[in-house]
């Protein structure tokens, strides 16, 4: 018989499904398993919690408990929260995630002062770049507890100072890995989900990728989801390291424009850079947050 064996599902009803568990038929209800995470999640929280962070939730204990999810049946993570409204109130938000919450708790809808909170958080620069940027050389990034300031250090160079950690550094391979997870995480429209995983398809560079998520209006999305799993890779690897957590890791400002600066005796005819050249030590999160004025644009396009 298969694995998972779908029964009814139908507005009103629970969804749940029957695994094979050492020669018995074990039934597994997939609401008691969201319910309890929403209830975890909103006590975390204290308020409406968004779909994406909802289903991470609902994954993380179904792993504790060696469950497949989602399971086959399941399709659409917004589907089945719809089609049960006698357990959840769900707010539906144009160009958002949706937001949730228990049958009857429609309060909490009011604790989400803006739907741009999450955006507004980040990582320290510093640790942003240490968790995220990828390097073709050896230097790897250690972080100094005694400043609080991380470090790229080359191992020809000597042994690391004392007390520093090294941070866990990431990965091409690592970076396709978390949009892959992106992916399955939202509940986002068919078209955009095809736009972003066809971005992924060749694993080539992650400029596709980040094209995919701005035509289709997903930035905030994205970012609150690296936000996220940033996060918990930090706090993983600072227990592990008995790292004393530091609450101003985290940021919670908007990252401001920034106009790069150069010495004035460099220009750029005396070096002979070019854009590229400029650009190159810029990682992709990096330029996908330089803006250039359109009289700027419509200069350079009359100059060729």
């Amino acid at each position: 018989m298969d694995r998972f064996e779908k029964r009814t599902l139908h507005a009103g009803s629970f969804f749940h499904c029957a695994k094979l568990f050492k020669g018995r038929i074990m039934q597994i209800d997939w609401i008691d398993i969201v319910k309890e995470a929403l209830d975890l999640t909103i006590a975390d929280l204290g308020k409406a919690v968004p779909g994406a962070k909802l289903r991470a939730a609902v994954a993380k204990i179904a792993k504790s408990r060696n469950l497949d999810f989602p399971p086959p049946e399941l399709k659409k993570f917004a589907d089945f929260i719809r089609l049960n409204p006698q357990v959840f109130d769900v707010k539906w938000r144009r160009g958002h995630d949706i937001l949730i919450v228990p049958q009857g708790r429609t309060e909490l809808f009011d604790s989400v002062t803006s739907e741009r909170d999450d955006f507004a958080k980040r990582i320290r620069e510093d640790l942003f770049d240490a968790l995220t940027k990828v390097f073709s050389g050896k230097k790897a990034p250690f972080y100094l507890p005694t400043t609080d300031s991380v470090s790229w250090l080359d191992p020809k160079d000597g042994a690391p100072p004392a007390l520093s950690v090294q941070l866990p550094q990431s990965s091409k391979e690592n970076e396709f890995e978390v949009r892959r997870k992106f992916l399955m995480s939202f509940d986002g429209s068919d078209t955009s989900k095809v736009a972003i995983a066809k971005s992924l398809e060749t694993g080539a560079d992650l400029k596709a990728f980040t094209e995919a998520i701005h035509s289709n209006g997903l930035s905030e999305e994205w970012h609150t989801f690296r936000f996220e799993y940033l996060a918990e890779k930090l706090k993983s690897w600072a227990e592990k390291h008995n790292v004393a957590w530091r609450d101003d890791w985290i940021v919670n400002e908007r990252p401001s424009a920034q106009t790069a600066t150069f010495p004035a005796q460099v220009t750029v005819s005396a070096e002979k850079k070019s854009l590229v050249d400029i650009f190159s030590v810029l990682n992709e999160e990096d330029l996908s947050r330089i803006s250039v004025p359109l009289d700027i644009v419509l200069k350079l396009i009359s100059s060729k």
